[in-house]
């Protein structure tokens, strides 16, 4: 592969995962609903069964990425390169796919009134993010 491929294969790498994390922040802030891809219910499945199964493959694929192993048998097949882009496109597609495909489950885990504690609340969820993306600077992130 040219030098000129990697590198518009890793800026598109990298717009995809930035695009799901993006969307995950979003549907947690409430800003972006829960299953915008498919709005009916599953067929055959129930919501809670259907939402572990999106989970599990989500941290399946961010795991099993993340192992040396995986990324040794992954250079076989694409340059050392674009290992790193191509870890972070399907971290970012199964993000946007996470949210995209949640199924609704009836009820409520919580609601606070208080707006003291919704104010500290949105603090920390803020603070939580900015820590991750700072995080990624860390470990180089480019």
């Amino acid at each position: 592969m040219s030098k000129l491929f990697i590198l518009i294969y890793g800026v598109f790498s990298y717009l995809a995962g930035v695009a799901g994390l993006v969307c995950i922040i979003a549907a947690l802030a409430g800003f972006l609903s829960y299953g915008f891809l498919w709005t009916e219910p599953i067929m055959g499945a129930r919501p809670m069964v259907w939402n572990l199964m999106l989970v599990a493959a989500w941290g399946a694929i961010h795991t099993g990425m993340a192992r040396p192993s995986f990324k040794t048998a992954l250079i076989r097949f694409v340059p050392e390169p674009a290992e790193r882009p191509t870890y972070v496109l399907a971290a970012g597609v199964t993000s946007f796919l996470l949210i995209g495909y949640w199924q609704h489950v009836p009820g409520q885990l919580w609601l606070f009134e208080n707006s003291g504690v919704v104010y500290a609340l949105w603090g920390i969820f803020a603070f939580g993010w900015v820590l991750l993306l700072a995080s990624t600077f860390a470990i180089n992130h480019f």
